[in-house]
């Protein structure tokens, strides 16, 4: 039979600990975060706006253009 042998070297982290140290991260960069938070969302938003109101029409117009060449 083989032995068992338990590999629990490395120690459990704290839950509650792991968690304050996040809360503590986000509310020091509360402003930053959600400066980067809103930046991606403008970009994202930009380039669907970007996309289906400006790319789109375009090439429907050229392929109609083209069509009758």
């Amino acid at each position: 039979m083989a032995k068992k042998t338990s590999h629990h070297d490395k120690p459990i982290i704290d839950v509650e600990e792991t968690l304050s140290r996040t809360e503590d991260f986000v509310e020091k960069n509360k402003t930053i975060l959600t400066i980067i938070i809103v930046a991606i969302v403008v970009i994202v938003g930009g380039y669907f706006l970007y996309r289906n109101y400006y790319v789109i029409p375009r090439e429907k117009q050229s392929q109609n253009v083209s069509f009758m060449a």
